[in-house]
């Protein structure tokens, strides 16, 4: 054994190793360290226990063990000093890799360790400090190249939006424009419209269109496209004009694109940009899905269904399609929500057949059918509404929050009361917190026409009363709450108990004096209410004889 460890002198041995030695050690210590005259501890004892005058030893605190040790003096080799920020970034130690820029001298930095600290400052959406960081690499000697402002751009457009980011994202285009060395492409171009669109400045991303894709300078692609189409979708009427004119100049484009003999494509002059680089248009299902959101937003739902023909195939046959494109269910929902919007509720469901028999593979979601569901209650078709549901299980969709509101919708104009009951008790068991207008239209089939059964009632009541100990309800919804006092107000009349009446009807007083706080009150409803009052209290002198 000595000669083992004089041949181990010397030798790093892993940490697990050493890790696993020192438990056996000492556990075999414990177990042998008896004072005189202990005894064992006996054979039969089913629980482990520690030996007579020894001690258990103490493993060592995984939890609080020391982080290892990372050399920051810097190297000669810029290549190592990168790999050192990276190493230092995943361990959760990017202030250290700060420090580690900050305090090497600049004999030993080049401009790749500067980027990659941009990098990983922008990977944790960290822009401001990347900026300073940027700003710092300029002050520091170091010119920044191509990767720099592609990785700052890039993460300003996917990164936290501030004031000044617009002017930032700006300064590092023009830096770039004014450099000899460095070519302003595309993908820069994009980033400062995505910069812009996610400030919600429409006038900012105008005129960075202009003065980057309008004058030859870039050409633009279905990313440029679509990143303003998207923008203007949130400007309703404002945006839709702007969007309508990128979209016959896409229309443009695609038609001159075309070739009028069969050998392809042809570029047109249009497309070259101010380094004679030329590019395709291709028309993708996003962009068709931004301006179908836009021209719903705008209520400009013809031209929208002319575009679901032109790039789908489906609605109106009168249309040319022009671009032959695979549907998704984000443009099946927009086609949808155009029906909807201009109630041509038959031709909603046109759509929908077609979409389903056209594209077999596409995976139509939950969402498409609350679309439909939603054409169904808005045309008088509610049985039709509710037999979705069916569909949506057949084809192994989870309901999720507002597929029930519309199936609860449909029971409560049908009065179906079985349909309803069973609608709420699936939303409850997947955990499904109901707003105040599903509680207001299952509660509604449980009043009826002529406030239905009480047991109807009582059954509902108790519900409530688990969900709201589980969530606290707000009571906003005036409607709600005028029919939750109803439903009071019944089981207070059909209580067989004392105790049960007391229950019910002090909810129903404190019901009734939250509702007076949204209502308006005038003279002659002050006057109202003071009769009220009075007829109250003849209600409960009442109803409390009834338990003497």
């Amino acid at each position: 054994m000595s000669y083992l460890r004089s041949s181990l002198r010397g030798v790093k041995i892993p940490g697990y190793v050493q890790h696993a030695r020192y438990c056996f050690v000492s556990q075999y210590r414990g177990a042998h360290s008896f004072n005189s005259g202990s005894q064992l501890a006996s054979v039969n004892d089913t629980q482990e226990q520690p030996p007579i005058g020894g001690k258990w030893a103490r493993p060592p605190n995984l939890n609080t063990r020391k982080k290892p040790r990372i050399d920051l003096l810097a190297s000669d080799d810029p290549v190592r000093n990168a790999q050192r920020i990276e190493i230092l970034a995943e361990g959760n130690l990017l202030e250290d890799a700060i420090k580690f820029v900050k305090d090497t001298p600049p004999s030993k930095l080049s401009v790749p360790v500067w980027n990659t600290l941009i990098k990983e400052l922008c990977k944790r959406k960290r822009i401001r400090k990347a900026y300073k960081t940027y700003i710092e690499m300029k002050r520091r000697g170091f010119q920044p190249n191509v990767y720099t402002f592609t990785t700052l751009l890039n993460g300003m457009a996917e990164g936290n939006i501030t004031d000044n980011s617009i002017n930032n994202a700006k300064a590092l285009v023009e830096s770039m424009d004014l450099s000899s060395e460095i070519k302003v492409n595309p993908i820069h171009g994009n980033a400062l419209l995505k910069v812009c669109s996610r400030a919600d400045d429409l006038q900012s991303l105008k005129q960075a269109y202009d003065t980057f894709f309008q004058r030859g300078r870039l050409v633009p692609n279905n990313e440029t496209y679509t990143t303003i189409i998207n923008s203007c979708a949130r400007h309703e009427r404002e945006g839709f004009e702007f969007a309508w004119k990128l979209w016959e100049e896409i229309l443009d484009v695609v038609a001159e694109q075309k070739n009028t003999t069969n050998d392809g494509y042809k570029y047109s002059t249009s497309r070259y940009d101010s380094n004679y680089n030329k590019s395709e248009l291709v028309v993708d299902d996003l962009l068709v899905c931004a301006m179908i959101h836009a021209c719903k937003n705008a209520d400009e739902t013809e031209k929208g269904l002319r575009i679901v023909q032109q790039a789908y195939g489906i609605g109106n046959n009168s249309v040319e399609q022009i671009f032959h494109l695979q549907m998704s269910p984000k443009s099946l929902d927009g086609a949808l929500g155009l029906c909807i919007r201009s109630r041509a509720h038959q031709l909603g469901v046109e759509i929908f057949d077609k979409a389903i028999t056209k594209f077999p593979e596409m995976k139509i979601d939950i969402y498409n059918f609350n679309s439909l569901m939603k054409i169904y209650i808005e045309a008088n078709k509610c049985r039709n509404a509710i037999d979705v549901m069916s569909t949506i299980r057949a084809r192994n969709l989870v309901p999720v929050r507002a597929t029930y509101d519309l199936a609860l919708t449909a029971c409560r104009i049908l009065d179906e009361w079985g349909t309803g009951k069973k609608f709420f008790e699936e939303l409850r068991a997947q955990q499904i917190a109901p707003d105040e207008h599903m509680l207001n239209m299952i509660l509604g089939l449980a009043l009826g026409n002529k406030l239905g059964d009480a047991r109807r009632v009582f059954w509902l009541l108790e519900q409530f009363e688990v969900l709201f100990n589980e969530t606290e309800p707000e009571l906003k919804n005036v409607n709600f709450v005028k029919s939750l006092l109803k439903a009071y107000e019944v089981a207070s009349e059909h209580s067989r108990k004392a105790q049960e009446f007391e229950r019910w009807n002090k909810r129903r007083i404190y019901l009734k004096k939250h509702l007076q706080q949204f209502l308006p009150e005038t003279s002659a409803e002050h006057d109202a209410r003071k009769r009220h009052s009075n007829k109250e209290w003849r209600y409960n002198n009442k109803v409390s004889e009834k338990f003497r």
